[in-house]
Parts: structure tokens; C-alpha cells; sequence
């Protein structure tokens, strides 16, 4: 199952609410992911839609920060959710650092 086929759990569908200037950012990121495994890319799908957005750096060329008044409002903490991320650190860093504007 891709990340274009319906979702297995709430939340990870794709709907961009949240102003969009890094939508084709997270559109790449997600079919990068959907390469190495379907389930990384309905995680960062997940913490997308939850409230984050791709911000630059310049350690990994982009990172995913959270959007603060969303996870406040979701009653989620950012830092317990992104650790559903960690089998996938490695793979994750090579995805950002490939990501083009």
C-alpha cells in the first residue's frame, strides 16, 4: 500500500491546511519515503497533518519543525510523537538532505 491509497489509520491523509509554501517540499519527502517503506511515509504524513512544516537548516539542508498552536490544540507533544520516527533516522536524513526547492 503507497501513500496515494487510503489510509490505514486517521491522520494520515494528505490535505494541505496549513498555508502550503513547503507543499511541494513535503510532497517530495513523502514519495521518497513511500520508496523505502509505506509506513515511514504515512509517519511523517502523520506529523504533517498534526502541525509541522519543513524549515531550513543548514546541518540537513531542511528539518521538520512543528507548528506550536497546532500541536497545542491537537494535545499532542511534538517530542513524543516525532519518535515515531526513529527506526527511520537514518533514511529520513538522506530524504531531507536530497529535498529541492
Amino acid at each position: 500500500m503507497g501513500i496515494f491509497d487510503p489510509p490505514i489509520f486517521p491522520g494520515t491523509e494528505f490535505h494541505d491546511q496549513l498555508g502550503g509554501y513547503d507543499s511541494n517540499l513535503w510532497l517530495q519527502l513523502f514519495m521518497g519515503a513511500d520508496k523505502i517503506n509505506p509506513d515511514f511515509a504515512q509517519r511523517l504524513q502523520y506529523l504533517r497533518n498534526v502541525g509541522c512544516r519543513l524549515s531550513e537548516s543548514e546541518k540537513f539542508k531542511f528539518m521538520i519543525v512543528p507548528i506550536e498552536d497546532y500541536w497545542d490544540q491537537a494535545g499532542v507533544s511534538y517530542n513524543e510523537e516525532k519518535q515515531c520516527l526513529g527506526k527511520y533516522k537514518d533514511d529520513l536524513i538522506k530524504l531531507l538532505r536530497g529535498l529541492k526547492l
